[in-house]
């Protein structure tokens, strides 16, 4: 046989049971559309996620909190003496406070220290205006022009701003909820309320009897992107606003016990940025780069994008038993054809390849047309999706990615496991005795 003989004689054979042939590559296609479908959402959300990292931050920060706490402001858990207690354990928390920023700040290659404290308040009010937001969310922090988290400065100046302990920097997000412009802002107050708690660092319980109001100076607003911060203040006045809510003395009381819950370090070039962390690590601190983070999101990742893809692997584990299964059907009602082309020269070869051919051209439609459909539902869910985000005053989103070597690689895929079904019938069809064969009825 001549090199493209099998593959015409496979396209031949196909067609003429169309019906079977398309049923079984349409279970190829499923699979191949459940696939491509569950890697490129795992690609797609953690693309987002980097993104959403890299955007926010400088690849030379490195963000410092108490090593063993519990995550964000989880310092406000631990107790005066520092420590946090279970059933089972005790593992001692040092805590971020002035003495810490000083010394991260003495450790070369250190630029910049910032210390940052979440908030979130009851009320937000704006001067003039009605309406208020309930659950404010927003962070005590120093913010400069330069930072990576301020997309743009829409109105004012960030140039020492935080030097002045009633001023606030209100965001984009907040000029959204109360549907807004920069020019109905400019030159308005704005009045943060908060509720005090009961039980201190031990027992932090709100309570809505006791709140009070703090008045601040519109001094600026910043676009956050997608953020969902709705204010800044300075850290300093933050610090005395959570010491009330906690019933302290003072701001040095709530330093001294509570701490910041984060530290951002920026660093003066990205390759000196591991050996700081390193040395902020040595301190008792825990110290993560954007390198750790994306790190560790691809960590994640890859073992959810291998739960996902598995859905798929069973579907076209299922669509290799439907090509198996055609394939041993079409040497019984071709049995007597595979033993003329025997009489009439074919090898043992040259029939394995007329029915691997075939068994590939089966994978090879499947995934053709699965990685069509699986493209094809990505885009209309992209679509529904940023049609409802968009609706929310939400930004549009991608979570979705589609790259060439997923679209290449399910339909290579797809003929690959096409191939490797057909072996066992191709096999057995070449073994067939062409005078039993030609016998056959």
């Amino acid at each position: 046989m001549k090199l493209f003989d099998p593959v015409k004689l496979a396209a031949r054979n196909l067609t003429r049971r169309k019906l079977r042939s398309f049923l079984t590559s349409f279970a190829v296609f499923i699979g191949v559309a459940l696939l491509t479908v569950m890697i490129s959402l795992g690609l797609g959300v953690r693309k987002w996620m980097v993104d959403q990292i890299t955007g926010q931050v400088e690849y030379t920060r490195i963000t410092v909190t108490p090593k063993g706490s519990l995550g964000m402001g989880s310092s406000l858990l631990t107790s005066g003496s520092g420590s946090l207690s279970s059933d089972s354990q005790e593992e001692e928390i040092k805590i971020i406070d002035d003495e810490t920023v000083k010394e991260i700040g003495d450790i070369n290659h250190v630029t910049q220290v910032q210390p940052m404290l979440m908030m979130v308040a009851q009320k937000l009010r704006i001067e003039g205006q009605e309406q208020f937001l309930k659950t404010a969310i927003g962070a005590g922090f120093d913010i400069i022009e330069n930072d990576a988290y301020n997309k743009k400065t829409l109105s004012g100046s960030l140039a020492g701003w935080y030097e002045k302990p009633d001023n606030i920097l209100l965001t984009n997000r907040t000029l959204e909820n109360y549907k807004l412009t920069v020019d109905d802002v400019i030159g308005k107050t704005v009045q943060l309320s908060f509720s005090k708690t009961l039980g201190g660092l031990q027992n932090f319980t709100q309570t809505k009897a006791e709140e009070f109001s703090y008045e601040f100076n519109l001094a600026g607003v910043i676009d956050v992107g997608s953020d969902q911060a709705n204010f800044l203040i300075p850290v300093n006045a933050a610090a005395e606003i959570q010491a009330l809510r906690l019933n302290m003395d003072n701001t040095d009381e709530y330093i001294k016990n509570a701490g910041y819950p984060f530290l951002y370090v920026n660093t003066d070039d990205l390759n000196n940025t591991p050996e700081v962390a390193q040395k902020i690590s040595d301190l008792g601190y825990q110290a993560t780069t954007v390198e750790d983070l994306i790190g560790m999101i691809n960590r994640i990742f890859f073992v959810v994008q291998g739960v996902l893809a598995v859905f798929g692997l069973i579907a076209l584990g299922i669509a290799a038993l439907g090509i198996i299964n055609t394939m041993v059907m079409a040497i019984y009602e071709r049995t007597k054809e595979i033993g003329i082309l025997k009489a009439i020269g074919a090898t043992k070869s040259d029939i394995r390849k007329i029915f691997m051919a075939e068994a590939g051209m089966i994978g090879f439609f499947g995934g053709i047309f699965g990685t069509a459909g699986g493209f094809l539902f990505n885009f209309l869910a992209n679509k529904g999706l940023n049609v409802y985000l968009t609706s929310q005053g939400e930004d549009p989103q991608n979570l979705f990615s589609f790259p060439l070597w997923l679209i290449c690689g399910s339909i290579v895929f797809a003929v690959i496991l096409g191939v490797l079904a057909g072996l066992y019938p191709a096999e057995r069809a070449a073994k067939l005795d062409p005078i039993e064969a030609l016998r056959h009825e």
